[in-house]
């Protein structure tokens, strides 16, 4: 009986050396990890398995470490045993060596395999190492009989070497390849004095990913193709699972799985590993490893404490730019050190390392004295920022959803790289959320005019819209805008959870325009926002307790605002301009309808001191227009448009009981409302009614200056210069303030300078500004400011006199579009005001710089 064992035992030993060495692989891998990864680790190689699959790893190890392993070779009775030995000296240099065992052994039969590796390998930068194994094999068998003789014994001793190479080309890929025996490894038999090659020259090519910071991929290839991915659900737990498959023949392929755990114990690092593995053709085997890390310098740099901060992808450009959590670093030293600290939340984040010094604390000494336990050693706590570079894939998580940060301090000390490791929870909200708690401004992040279905929704109301509001031509395009909605189905439903005090649901313009049609006050805030901000017209949020709409810049002075022909009531000054407020929620409606709605809403909340307003622009330098990723948006046919109402424009009957109510008033204040009605009637290209009342105040006070000044702005933009100068002429006599006289010599000069003759213009003008706040004077008069205009030469005090060249820039500064987005369409030009000829200058580009008296 022990003859048929000892040759069933001895055939399936010889079956299976030679299947470890007589195949183009030529190894019998070890390593529970590996081995539950279907043997794919030449391009992973990040712990001490390194030493037998790929030196050129071991540089990446940041410990020193001790790693075993047993296995019973497919429940045979034949062990594996694994013993190894990692010593990174330094950040580019580090050493090994392990051995390696196959035997059975029983009262008759000994088998003995030995493999004794040397390695040494070099980092020559952060992309590229290079490791060597130098080895050295043994191999000994004998059977005794019964009385203790030896019936059969074979010896043999052998030396060879393995070559190894990593590449990291990017953070999340490495790729490595390995050159086992590269000299053919050979054994001489004692006895016979024969040598054999056991081991020939095989060349192995792997590649490892990482989908996740937590999550790998990888892939060996021989003559074998080895698959394997690995997870850490936990920081302390991972989970693994392999499958391989000769590429050469049928067999079937071999499966494998395992598990791994990682403790912390008395400041080092235990960790334990198992593999199953499930081969086609031999009984299933079970992997054991472990390994101990030791950190034989004591850690400079701790995490005590994360805080991290709910992340809004909505808002991910700005949690890009500001911290979204802390972290309390603990540092025990008695020098500065240096050090870098990130944050990763894959695939949403990109690496964003952030650096920061520590100091020791210097109060230490204070507190202790001299009787400190440590005086060459202090203890230092302190919180840092976080900050993750976040990309645009983060607007693709549905739902609000738990996640995962990983946070990593990295620091040298002895001449070593070291990294410490610390997750935390937090919580991630999808794309559509915002919480009104944080500020009304956030919103600004959703208002893109850049959004392509935004310009074709502008392109397609201008067109469709008729202009039936004719003030100016950022009131000719709201109102088309808006009526646009009206046309295009475009409602308004009530939040009924909405309280603009937490977390809330806004829609993108694109998700209102062709997915939902409804919408609550803040998504149709959102749309008509981005659609005037589309045509270059300036918006302002105005938030209330319960409520949000919108103002926007008509592009008409304070100083015109005569040109409404509205009470003072239908508008808002701002920022020296007519700003008009509209209650979006009236969608459908008229225009008018918004307009009326939005003055009565702000007069009442503006009444309890219930507003606050944000202009969109100045939000965005915080909170930048985030562009919904074409990705997901869905291709949807066009919706038939409805017939543009018939609305009955309130507005013009606002404006004609406007104009009746200043006719009443003329016998109160006769000559005072005539220059209103003048202003009015200038201001909109009726001057024949402008130099009526003008003409009717000077027939009462021959000494008006105002009139004599407003009849000279009414000439020059008929084109009659010469009685425009004449007129300015007779103002100037009886001018009452200074800042009348300034006003009266600026229109003066302006009108010189559409004669072309700058030198007299200057000349006025120079005359005019004697004084050091003159600058601010003018601003005053005009509604101007002066920052944007180019200063003399370099030296001169700036505008201290201003120059021709600057009299041809106020002009300019009424259409100013410095910064701004340039509009698609010009306006239309209104062909009822005639263009001063003389000089080529446009009417309307002088009359923004007019002083108008009052």
């Amino acid at each position: 009986m022990k003859s048929v064992r000892w040759f069933t035992v001895a055939a399936f030993i010889l079956i299976l050396v030679s299947h470890s060495f007589a195949q183009s692989r030529n190894q019998v891998f070890i390593g529970a990890r590996p081995l539950a990864l279907g043997e794919t680790f030449v391009a992973i190689a990040d712990d001490g398995n390194a030493l037998y699959w790929n030196p050129a790893g071991l540089p990446l190890l940041e410990n020193y470490g001790i790693g075993w392993m047993h296995a019973n070779l497919y429940n045979t009775g034949a062990r594996s045993n694994y013993l190894s030995f990692f010593l990174p000296f330094t950040e580019q240099l580090a050493f090994g060596a392990d051995w390696f065992n196959i035997g059975f052994d029983d009262e008759e039969i000994e088998f003995l395999d030995n493999k004794f590796n040397l390695a040494l390998a070099y980092k020559f930068s952060d992309r590229l190492s290079f490791g060597l194994n130098l080895k050295h094999a043994r191999f000994d068998a004998n059977y005794l009989d019964l009385q203790g003789g030896i019936l059969f014994d074979a010896n043999a001793r052998g030396f060879g070497g393995d070559v190894g190479v990593l590449y990291t080309p990017s953070t999340r890929l490495r790729l490595g390849a390995m050159l086992y025996d590269l000299t053919n490894t050979q054994l001489k038999h004692s006895r016979s004095g024969r040598r054999e090659v056991i081991q020939s020259r095989n060349l192995r090519y792997g590649a490892a990913y990482w989908l996740r910071q937590n999550w790998l991929v990888a892939a060996d290839v021989d003559d074998r193709l080895h698959l394997g991915s690995e997870f850490k659900p936990l920081s302390f737990v991972t989970l693994r699972a392999g499958w391989q498959k000769d590429r050469h023949t049928d067999e079937g392929p071999t499966y494998a799985g395992g598990a791994g755990l990682e403790f912390k114990l008395l400041r080092q690092t235990l960790r334990l590993d198992y593999a199953y593995t499930m081969p086609p053709a031999l009984p299933d085997m079970n992997v054991f490893s472990a390994a101990i890390l030791f950190d034989l310098f004591s850690p400079r740099l701790k995490i005590e404490k994360i805080d991290i901060a709910p992340v809004y992808a909505s808002l991910y450009k700005r949690h890009s730019q500001t911290s979204i959590g802390t972290a309390v670093i603990k540092y025990k030293g008695k020098e500065r050190l240096d050090y870098k600290i990130s944050v990763a939340i894959p695939p949403y984040t990109r690496a964003k390392p952030k650096e920061f010094f520590i100091e020791p604390d210097t109060t230490a000494k204070a507190r202790y004295g001299n009787n400190r336990p440590d005086p060459a050693v202090t203890e230092t706590v302190e919180p840092v920022p976080l900050y993750a570079l976040f990309t645009d894939s983060i607007l693709a998580v549905e739902g609000n959803t738990p996640m995962s940060a990983e946070v990593t301090v990295s620091y040298r000390v002895n001449r070593r790289s070291r990294t410490v490791h610390e997750s935390r929870a937090f919580k991630l909200f999808s794309r559509n959320k915002l919480n009104w708690g944080q500020g009304v401004e956030q919103v600004a992040a959703f208002i893109d005019p850049e959004d392509s279905d935004v310009e074709a929704a502008v392109n397609d109301f201008l067109a469709r819209v008729p202009a039936e509001i004719l003030m100016s031509p950022n009131l000719n395009r709201a109102q088309k805008l808006f009526e646009g909605l009206g046309l295009a189905a475009i409602t308004y439903k009530e939040d009924p959870y909405q309280s603009y005090a937490g977390v809330d649901n806004v829609l993108y313009p694109y998700q209102l325009l062709k997915e939902n049609k409804q919408g609550d006050c803040d998504d149709l805030t959102v749309l008509y926002a981005a659609l005037l901000e589309n045509c270059n017209i300036p918006v302002a949020l105005i938030s209330t307790s319960d409520h949000i709409f919108l103002m926007f810049d008509t592009g008409i002075p304070e100083r015109q605002q005569e040109k409404l022909w509205l009470p003072p009531s239908m508008y808002l000054i701002d920022s020296g301009n007519v700003w008009i407020p509209i209650e979006i929620t009236e969608v459908g409606k008229s225009f008018d309808a918004a307009w009326e709605q939005g003055v009565r809403n702000f007069q009442t909340y503006a009444a309890a001191g219930d507003t606050e307003i944000v202009k969109v622009r100045d939000a965005w330098a915080k909170y930048e227009a985030v562009k919904y990723p074409s990705r997901l948006k869905h291709k949807t046919p066009p919706l038939p448009y409805a017939a543009p109402g018939n609305f009955a424009r309130q507005i013009r009957q606002k404006q004609e009981d406007y104009k009746n109510g200043l006719q009443q008033q003329l016998a109160q204040d006769p000559l005072e409302v005539r220059q209103r009605l003048a202003r009015s009637h200038a201001m909109n290209g009726e001057y024949t009614e402008a130099q009526k009342y003008l003409r009717e105040v000077l027939a009462v006070d021959a000494k008006n200056f105002m009139a004599y000044n407003n009849l000279g702005n009414v000439y020059f933009l008929q084109g009659q210069l010469d009685s425009a100068a004449a007129n300015y002429a007779k103002a100037l006599p009886w001018a009452k303030t200074a800042d009348d006289s300034l006003g009266i010599r600026l229109n003066l000069g302006a009108l010189l300078h559409v004669e072309d003759d700058d030198s007299l213009a200057a000349a006025i003008i120079s005359e005019a500004l004697r004084h050091g706040n003159d600058l601010a004077r003018v601003e005053r008069l005009l509604g101007l400011k002066f920052d944007k205009l180019d200063s003399t030469k370099a030296g001169a005090e700036k505008f201290q006199v201003l120059s021709a060249f600057n009299m041809k820039n106020l002009a300019k500064m009424a259409s100013d579009t410095k910064g701004k987005k340039k509009e698609k369409k010009p306006p239309k030009k209104d062909k009822t005001r005639p263009a001063i000829q003389k000089g080529n200058r446009p009417a309307a580009e002088i009359e923004n710089v007019f002083f108008w008296a009052r």
